[in-house]
């Protein structure tokens, strides 16, 4: 087989629905039953946290015409003391759909799954859809990991190439790594595409340094985010790149005193402004030097 013939087949369509039947066949059961509504609860580990408005009140309008055609599936609650009894694997559109139909029951299958069955199934049928968002989709593969350890389990599982689930994995890391960014990733999930999260991943490290050494300047940079993530990630990006994101270099340990040396070390960017803060540490560090400088007794050079 050809490698462009076997990459096609490695990330195709038929073989995540293979995937899918194959984990379903654990507890086969072809018995339908009609389930209450209002004892059913979301599948908790669905990748897909937001749903298109539209597609489903046209989904419930096709439901209210001919009914719900193709049953849901079903486990039983893991959780004895929950007022659910039923916890979905597949069919979430239809049971908000149904809902919104002013439908009090569902047609289902009840099926035997492990918190792994329901995270494959859960992942896989939203690959097959084109329009879940690449913060669902990483999120996803994120909560994958847990149940196949590392990048090579997931993509295997996911039919996906390691260095994309790789890849994935290092965005998650590197928004996560700033919790108030994250929230902002979070809010704005619907607008987020890959593009715009890998081009943050590759300056969170100086978004990091900048929220220890200029707080003022950090704030600011997360209130424009929030306001507009994606049009906002090519401003930072050209922000770095220039190298104008803190002006004062090596400003933790300016001033050190070990047992043999006194050290101060400041580099300071030209053309680009200081901050208040940022002056106030460099002229502390300056006579901190200065004050134990004084302090040495000076010997005189030999003839």
């Amino acid at each position: 087989m050809k490698e462009t013939d076997a990459k096609k087949n490695f990330s195709s369509r038929e073989y995540l629905e293979r995937a899918k039947e194959s984990i379903l066949k654990t507890g086969d059961t072809d018995q339908v039953e009609r389930i209450p509504l209002d004892k059913i609860r979301p599948n908790p580990f669905q990748p897909r946290k937001t749903f298109k408005k539209a597609s489903l009140e046209e989904l419930s309008a096709s439901i209210q015409e001919r009914g719900v055609l193709q049953p849901i599936i079903v486990r039983r609650t893991q959780h004895p003391d929950t007022e659910f009894l039923f916890e979905i694997c597949i069919g979430e559109r239809r049971v908000l759909a149904s809902r919104m139909a002013g439908l009090q029951d569902i047609p289902a299958r009840i099926k035997e799954l492990s918190d792994a069955d329901m995270r494959a199934v859960a992942l896989i049928e939203n690959l097959q859809r084109e329009d879940m968002n690449f913060m669902d989709t990483m999120n996803g593969y994120v909560g994958a990991k847990e149940d196949y350890g590392d990048a090579e389990g997931v993509a295997a599982v996911v039919r996906k190439d390691k260095r994309t689930v790789e890849r994935y994995f290092k965005i998650h890391l590197e928004i996560h790594s700033v919790p108030e960014i994250a929230a902002i990733f979070e809010q704005q999930a619907a607008n987020i595409d890959y593009t715009t999260a890998e081009a943050f991943s590759k300056v969170a490290v100086d978004i990091r340094r900048l929220q220890k050494s200029n707080r003022r300047e950090f704030i600011r940079i997360v209130n424009r985010l929030s306001k507009d993530i994606k049009g906002s990630i090519p401003w930072l990006t050209r922000k770095f790149d220039k190298g104008m994101n803190d002006p004062i270099i090596s400003r933790d340990g300016m001033f050190r005193d070990t047992e043999k040396e006194l050290i101060l070390n400041i580099r300071v960017r030209k053309g680009t402004g200081v901050t208040t803060e940022a002056d106030r540490h460099v002229r502390e560090s300056i006579n901190a030097f200065l004050d134990k400088y004084s302090a040495m007794t000076c010997r005189e050079e030999s003839e």
